[in-house]
């Protein structure tokens, strides 16, 4: 066994990896086998880390020789191993057969591969061998699914820059493909249509397949962010798969296509001259899955549907993830039916792009919000009684099917009757009812439910006459049992209950008696029929007859007939069920989640609150208008403190906003806020809002989330510059751009000319979009009317006497405050000590000094040069204290009034911006007044008089001035004219160095 077991593990672990377990058939059980090497505790397998997982008993087996390798030695022999000289020793794990899913689920439903080694027998039931007979892995292991997960088994196959990908639910049947190109330099390959794809059909497990001349390393950098097990294999050649004939009719076969459309035509994948194609390659590649992991399952597929991307928003950069949309989704009520759950993820994680559908899908939510409650209790009723048609559909297909499951279906025919009757709310497809009741009519001339109800080993649910002639049979001799029993409660004098027909171990039935009724019998031999023996057990004991033992036999032949027979009648009934149903079965299934999902957002909106979105039908670019909108997962949070509401508006003169505000004010929020309204509302949901009007976006990028990418060797601003560029490519007017906190993986100033040109480059393609940043200075170096960007910040207040945050959140014009991270930090309880050191160290950076720590002017100490009294600058390097009336007016420093130059009234401290504006002549401060609401001062513009120099030259003239203080002006005015080309005479900078303080 340690030989055969060694085989199967090296073979299949070189396919799918250390998660692969071998569960090998022995006789009734099924087998785990390993060797322990003594010296260093190493096994050659993984048989201790599935015993672990699984929690069954790990048993030593016996000593091997120290040489021993199953996979590489010839069986031992039968001479014992002497146990002192061995270092090697066999482990053993083993479970009953009838428990093979059981511990197989807890495998698959963790990623592990799981490899079933089954026994072949020959007629006399010896083994003659033990061959893989399935396969079981998370996508595969349909005995282990639950009725609201959809499985995804994914084939990709790249031939860069093309990829294709094939996606199968195996407990429906269904496949849907997808080809299309990544886009990028080889190194950092993105594909936001693939990485969508694999958002909206996401697989449990992902096969990989690439030509040769494609690295791995560029294909793995595409597929980071997935968590599930992923197969990387690459292919030399395509083989087989060029052959267009033989892919034609396996296509044919496998999808049972009775058309006179080629195959790849029927199925939307192109056609056979389309090269490459590679979603015909990734289907066929998908098909070779399947056929190693469930052979069984290989036929009766459904027709594919190729996904087609422009009919849904396109979701950037992970959009839906970084939305958290998945958690949206738990939000919403339940659906009462399995297929309806599936379908409710599906609806909201692809939003629509057509107004039209939008509107359509609005009305009918709206329509069941406004229905009578007798139809709503009839709706939610119904509902209930109908199973999980697609997989019972699928089970019809394979001749899988069960007696309740046929039941399920009769009940679920019934309910889907009753709603198409009753509920004239959503437009059932055309004669949907009228070809529901004909094909109903095929299912009821092949199954009677009334015999599938009470169906087992003596009743079939067919009313094939085959099957009902052996049941009368059947019935004939359970009576005569029945009467057997009769005669002998006679004879003994006793009470028919006191003997019980029982099934037995080996036969089927035996006359079971309790202690006192076997001593009752035992002593009336002579009156009971000849042969009767009894068994005496603990606790009472077996009676048998010869009429017995007949009975007995004939009910084992008929058993054993009626089994064939229902092999063969299943065939058939399956057969007539599923080609009856192949018009009907799709539209019913459709309709029925639809109007399960309609009513789960229609009882999710009024229970939340939520409010019908306003579609704008006119074309033109797309905008959002948005009252009082809240984060429908932060309200769920249940706090007692208030969600505050906002208005958004984005389009027309307002484009684009600016949002800026303390770290935890809301920003990111307020973003995520926007990004899932948009995506509900396109998705035909009400939305978590007062009002909301919208013209469909096409594409929705996010850049929420700022992480590395470790496995594809990227820092987290290479990661966003990737995103960067393919956000620019991709704008247009009918795109929504989230980004919280962009380019702050670089230095600030590459950051402020990044995120600058970003947002020129967004506004001239009429893009709208919402940006979180601390970056103040970009209002400076933008023109933001021009570029119809909106500055706004989250209000928030520090109380320094109480130490505490005041989070307001309102919106205010502007970008608020540009210094409050240590407001936070306070806010937070932080030892003093490393306040107060962080405090100075802020003074440090920027220049500013705490109000102690100012330094007074050498004009008068009383004026302290700490911030500028005009612009409010707190750089004390760049601040002068400058005289509002010259000191050139004063004598021997006493002005014409009598009062000193440099009295404080005459003192005002300016930045050096504001120093140069008033020797420019641009501005004129005056001196401080006093107002009921305290001491100001007036700064009046000086335009009327037009300076000879612009504005830069002017700068230039001052930094001049200032870097060579002894320099004649002679020398200055000639250094201005040769390296600056700026002309003045020497007279004029005498001037203005003069006026100088």
């Amino acid at each position: 066994m340690y030989e055969e077991y060694g085989t199967f593990y090296k073979q299949y672990y070189e396919k799918y990896g250390p998660k692969t377990a071998i569960f090998l058939m022995v006789g009734s059980f099924y087998e785990l086998y390993d060797v322990l090497d003594k010296d260093t505790g190493e096994t050659l397998y993984n048989i201790k880390d599935v015993t672990d997982f699984l929690g069954i008993q790990l048993t030593p087996k016996k000593d091997l020789p120290a040489s021993y390798n199953p996979v590489d030695s010839k069986p031992v022999d039968g001479k014992p191993v002497d146990s002192k000289l061995s270092t090697k020793q066999g482990l053993f794990a083993g479970f009953p057969d009838y428990a093979l899913h059981k511990h197989a689920a807890r495998l698959t439903t963790a990623g592990w591969t799981v490899v079933v080694i089954d026994q072949v027998k020959d007629k006399a039931g010896k083994v003659i061998k033990r061959v893989p007979s399935r396969i079981l892995s998370p996508s595969t292991h349909v005995e282990a699914m639950s009725a609201n997960e959809t499985p995804y088994l994914t084939a990709l196959f790249f031939q860069l820059p093309a990829f294709g990908v094939a996606t199968l639910d195996l407990t429906t049947g269904q496949t849907v493909t997808y080809s299309g190109t990544v886009q990028g330099h080889t190194d950092v390959w993105t594909a936001d249509d693939l990485c969508q794809q694999l958002t909206l059909f996401q697989p449990k497990e992902l096969h990989v397949f690439y030509m040769d001349s494609v690295q791995e390393s560029h294909v793995r950098r595409l597929l980071t962010n997935q968590t599930i097990p992923i197969f990387m294999k690459p292919l030399k050649t395509l083989g087989s798969f060029t052959n267009h004939a033989a892919n034609a009719e396996y296509l044919r076969r496998i999808y049972s296509i009775k058309s006179m459309l080629p195959p790849y035509e029927y199925l939307g994948i192109g056609t056979a001259l389309a090269v490459p194609n590679t979603s015909l390659t990734a289907l066929l590649l998908l098909l070779q899955i399947v056929e190693e992991h469930i052979p069984s399952a290989l036929h009766s597929f459904q027709r594919n549907s190729p996904w087609i991307p422009h009919q849904n928003l396109l979701c950037g950069n992970h959009a839906l993830q970084q939305l958290q949309m998945d958690a949206v989704v738990n939000l919403f009520s339940p659906c009462l039916t399995s297929m309806g759950k599936r379908s409710l993820g599906h609806r909201l994680l692809r939003p629509l792009t057509q107004a039209s559908l939008i509107d359509r899908r609005l009305t009918e939510v709206g329509t069941l919000m406004g229905a009578d409650p007798d139809i709503l209790k009839l709706i939610k009723t119904q509902l209930r009684f109908i199973g999980d048609l697609p997989r019972i559909h699928r089970k019809v297909l394979l001749a899988t099917v069960t007696a309740q499951e046929f039941v399920i279906l009769g009940q679920s025919y019934l309910a889907v009757e009753m709603l198409l009757t009753k509920v004239p709310i959503l437009e059932p497809p055309h004669h949907l009812l009228e070809q529901l009741n004909l094909y109903t009519t095929v299912f009821n001339e092949h199954i009677d439910l009334e015999k599938a109800i009470q169906a087992s080993q003596d009743l079939t649910p067919y009313t094939d006459s085959r099957a009902i002639t052996i049941e009368c049979q059947i019935k004939t001799v359970l009576e005569s049992l029945e009467q057997h029993r009769l005669q002998i409660s006679q004879i003994a004098g006793l009470s028919v209950d006191v003997l019980k027909l029982e099934e037995r171990e080996k036969e089927p039935f035996g006359i079971r008696v309790s202690a006192s009724t076997l001593a009752v019998l035992k002593t009336l031999m002579n009156k009971l029929p000849k042969g009767t023996t009894f068994q005496t057990l603990k606790s009472g004991g077996w009676m048998d007859t010869p009429a017995l033992s007949t009975h007995n036999q004939q009910l084992i032949k008929l058993r054993e007939q009626l089994v064939q027979a229902a092999r063969d009648i299943i065939l058939s009934t399956c057969s007539s069920i599923s080609e009856a149903g192949k018009s009907v079965w799709t539209d019913v299934e459709e309709w029925i989640a639809h109007l399960d999902c309609t009513f789960a957002i229609a009882r999710t909106a009024k229970e939340r609150g939520f409010v019908r979105p306003v579609v704008d039908m006119e074309k033109g670019d797309a905008y959002l208008n948005i009252e009082s909108i809240r984060h429908p997962l932060v309200e769920n949070t249940g706090s007692r403190v208030p969600y505050v509401k906002h208005d958004i508006a984005l389009g027309h003169d307002s484009r684009s906003w600016l949002v800026y505000g303390m770290n935890a004010s809301g920003k990111s929020t307020l973003m995520k806020a926007t990004g899932i309204a948009v995506l509900l509302a396109q998705a035909g949901s009400y939305v978590p809002a007062k009002a909301m009007t919208v013209r469909p976006f096409q594409s929705i990028y996010t850049r929420i989330l700022n992480q590395d990418n470790l496995f594809a060797g990227l820092s987290s601003f290479a990661v966003e510059m990737s995103e960067l560029r393919d956000i620019l490519r991709a704008a247009n007017e009918n795109t929504l751009v989230l980004g919280d906190e962009l380019c702050s993986g670089t230095e600030s100033v590459s950051a402020m000319a990044l995120v600058a040109a970003g947002i020129e480059w967004l506004s001239k393609k009429r893009s709208k979009f919402i940006f979180a940043t601390h970056l103040h200075d970009l209002p400076t170096i933008l023109k933001p009317e021009s570029l119809g960007l909106k500055i706004w910040h989250l209000h928030v207040e520090y109380d320094p006497v109480t130490k505490t945050l005041v989070y307001d959140r309102t919106l205010m014009p502007g970008s608020g405050s540009t210094l409050y991270g240590l407001e936070v930090a306070r806010a937070m309880d932080l030892p003093t000590e490393f306040l107060e050191s962080a405090t100075a160290l802020r003074h440090k950076l920027v220049g500013s000094v705490p109000q102690l720590d100012a330094k007074g002017s050498i004009w008068n100490t009383a004026v302290t040069r700490r911030t500028c009294e005009v612009c409010g600058s707190i750089n004390t390097k760049d601040l002068e204290v400058h005289h509002i009336r010259p000191r050139s007016e004063a004598t021997n420093g006493i002005l014409s009034d009598g009062t000193s130059m440099n009295h404080p009234s005459n003192l005002i401290v300016l930045c050096e911006a504001c120093h140069d504006k008033e020797h420019g002549s641009e501005s004129v401060v005056t001196e401080l007044v006093q107002t009921s609401e305290g001491p100001k001062r007036k700064t009046i513009s000086a335009g009327s008089k037009q300076s000879k120099w612009s504005e830069e030259e002017l700068a230039t003239i001052h930094d001049i001035l200032r870097q060579f203080k002894t320099a004649s002006t002679k020398a200055l005015s000639n250094r201005l004219s040769q390296n600056h080309n700026i002309s003045i005479s020497a007279a004029t900078l005498a001037t203005i160095k003069k006026s100088y303080c």
